[in-house]
């Protein structure tokens, strides 16, 4: 009998289901979903940020979740999405017409008409952490992106593939065998 393994669940969309979230978004949130995974952003995070904190290749916030500066760096992904919103004053939102709970709402929506079952707009984060991981990006590179003081929970945020593990592991044969 093989021994249980610890499963902890963690949720995240894979590319093509990323692609089709982005398709079937209503208009109003689309360009909302592509920052959340393009920057690792948190909702209220964005949905507070400013056109005065958009500061070329990044987003500058004068707070975050634990009551610090934070940078964030913008992808061209992420600068082409910003480029399609129509810009504000200075002191004016990026979407000052969406409430939370609106684009939460939206996105549960979204995901049960494409069928994708146990997903929430948070796991968007969790998205774009394990997508970078995935490509080998550091822990603690992530991490400063996230906002996180604490690798653990960055961790927890960026999973790796098994598919990863088992190419790592492979790379030891050339000196066992």
């Amino acid at each position: 009998q093989s021994p249980r393994v610890h499963d902890e669940r963690t949720q995240h969309l894979s590319p093509e289901q990323f692609k089709r979230v982005l398709m079937a978004a209503p208009d109003n949130v689309r360009a909302i979903f592509a920052l959340l995974t393009a920057t690792g952003m948190r909702r209220s995070e964005l949905l507070n940020c400013k056109w005065k904190y958009v500061d070329g290749a990044r987003i500058l916030l004068p707070t975050s979740k634990n009551e610090e500066p934070k940078e964030v760096h913008l992808n061209a992904f992420a600068q082409k999405v910003l480029a399609s919103i129509p810009e504000g004053g200075p002191d004016d939102l990026l979407f000052p017409l969406v409430s939370p709970e609106a684009v939460s709402m939206a996105f549960h929506r979204t995901c049960k008409l494409l069928g994708f079952s146990d997903i929430r707009l948070h796991d968007l984060r969790h998205t774009f952490a394990t997508w970078l991981r995935q490509r080998g990006v550091e822990l603690d590179v992530i991490a400063s992106q996230l906002g996180h003081r604490d690798l653990r929970m960055t961790k927890r945020y960026a999973r790796i593939a098994a598919v990863q593990v088992k190419q790592a592991v492979s790379r030891l044969d050339s000196m066992c065998m």
